[in-house]
């Protein structure tokens, strides 16, 4: 019995996604632990500068040919992404990697409300009830006997809406 080319590209595609939700995951946990050493802003200093000199090898052609376009593009997706990372980095030292990790995701719920803001365009009611099914998990998560947001929660939240931005933004320029 042989594997059909088809059914190898979902099982690949089936272990990256499962890599990806891993790595994602796990870079929460390794972020608590570490931001009880090094400030935030050197934690992202470092992995900012780690990622553009991996990927500044591996598209190094492409780099080449960057244009005004370009670099305008990567300043406004950078912003985003910058401001998200900070205000996550920061919010972590103030809350648990758990909640830090399911407030971030949050940005899924956000993306369609600022598409709603920006373009006049009803996300539809399954974007409405999936918003309400959201925020009332993140009541349960957040809360013990009321609900109660501390600084880290808010501040991850607002990662969120940054990478929400950051999404948009990166819809907008491609």
């Amino acid at each position: 019995m042989t594997v059909s080319d088809d059914s190898r590209r979902v099982l690949k595609a089936d272990f990256a996604i499962l890599l990806a939700s891993l790595l994602w995951g796990g870079e929460y946990i390794v972020v608590k632990d570490v931001i009880d050493i090094l400030p935030p802003y050197y934690i992202n200093t470092v992995r900012f500068l780690l990622s553009f000199l991996i990927l500044s090898g591996v598209f190094f052609q492409r780099l080449k040919k960057t244009t005004i376009y370009d670099l305008k593009a990567g300043l406004v997706c950078g912003f985003f992404l910058f401001a998200g990372f900070a205000s996550q980095t920061i919010g972590i030292q103030f809350t648990t990697a758990s909640k830090s990790g399911f407030l971030t995701a949050t940005y899924v719920v956000i993306v369609p409300f600022i598409v709603w803001m920006l373009h006049r365009k009803f996300p539809g009611m399954r974007v409405i009830i999936s918003a309400v099914v959201c925020m009332t998990g993140i009541c349960f998560l957040t809360s013990a006997e009321t609900f109660n947001l501390g600084i880290g929660d808010g501040l991850t939240l607002f990662a969120a809406l940054w990478f929400g931005g950051c999404i948009i933004a990166i819809d907008h320029f491609s």
